[in-house]
């Protein structure tokens, strides 16, 4: 599934985020990005983050579609733990 797919799956079901979707472009590029990895990855929020050290909470915010851009080592450790982990 490609990130638009994504991003239409999720309008699909939720169209009020359209207008806060076009109004944070890269905090919402960057979250789907991260979601599709989670989940390519085979990752449920919790199963990440018992390998990742990241909270529940913390990947809730790394996965919104708006709020604060993460930092950089935020986002590798992210990706790192999903591909690390994954068992791909």
């Amino acid at each position: 599934m490609s990130v638009e797919e994504l991003k239409q799956e999720i309008l699909g079901e939720r169209p009020e985020l359209k207008e806060l979707l076009a109004q944070n472009q890269e905090k919402t590029d960057l979250a789907l990005e991260l979601l599709k990895l989670r989940k390519l990855a085979g990752f449920t929020k919790e199963a990440l983050s018992d390998v990742s050290g990241f909270s529940v909470e913390q990947i809730d915010r790394l996965e919104a579609p708006s709020g604060d851009l993460p930092s950089k080592s935020e986002v590798e450790c992210y990706k790192t733990s999903c591909w690390r982990y994954s068992g791909r």
